[in-house]
Formats: C-alpha cells, structure tokens, sequence
C-alpha cells in the first residue's frame, strides 16, 4: 500500500513527451490525497458494511493506481481529473458521520455507498487505457 506522502511528482514530460503542466501535477496529488482521506473516513465509519469495505477497497485502488501513473509520468486530462475530484467528493460526503445521521433509512445509504463505490472502480479499471492512449 503506497502511503499519501509517497506520492511520486510527475515530471515535466508528462504524456509521452508532451509536457504536463505544474496545474495538473497538483490536480493529482490532490486527487491521491482525497482519496487517501475518503478511505481514512471510511475505515473510521467502522462498518463492516459490503458498501463500505468496497468503497475502500476501490478506493485505495484509485489512489495506489495514481501514484503510480504520476511516478511513471503519465498525467490525466483535466475534464478527467475533474470528474475524479467530484465523485471523491460525493464519496466523502456518503461516508461523512453527518450524512450517515441525516439518512435514517439505511437501504437508501447502502444503495448510494455502492453506486458511488461503483463509479470509482469503473476509473481504476479505465484509468491505464486514458493514460497511455496520448503516449
């Protein structure tokens, strides 16, 4: 498991050569540590829920997966890591205490804990393919 501060910069060559710019360096590492910290919510909900186990196992998926993109150099287009940013958003605020207390009816929450652990798989499976397709 790769730790949040073992991020890895991406160098300036970014997609194949091209150049990736400083902006989105950031943008990634801000990624892996949202989602570094979505898992550490999750874990710190302390159930042994399917949804939650899958929403950090998928996760800590996406963040391992990233560090390794930047660490190979291979950096993300921006609406991409735009829509990765919101949905680990959205998974923060699913796991948050307070979103937990205000949604009583707890089928309503494990349905939406799985649609957001869903579409956060659905990255870690086609991440490689967006990132290698400008190499």
């Amino acid at each position: 498991m790769l730790r949040d501060d073992a991020a890895m910069p991406v160098s300036p060559g970014g997609r194949g050569g091209e150049g990736a710019s400083s902006t989105g360096n950031d943008e990634e590492a801000e990624i892996v540590r949202l989602a570094l910290s979505v898992v550490q919510e999750a874990k710190a909900v302390r159930h042994k829920r399917a949804g939650i186990q899958q929403l950090v196992q998928f996760t800590q998926q996406l963040a391992d997966l990233m560090q390794q993109l930047q660490s190979l150099g291979l950096s993300q287009d921006d609406v991409t890591l735009s829509n990765l940013k919101k949905l680990l958003q959205e998974a923060s605020r699913t796991v948050s205490p307070n979103e937990q207390r205000r949604n009583n009816k707890r089928m309503a929450q494990d349905d939406n804990i799985l649609e957001v652990a869903y579409r956060i798989e659905y990255f870690v499976q086609i991440l490689p393919f967006i990132a290698m397709r400008d190499v």
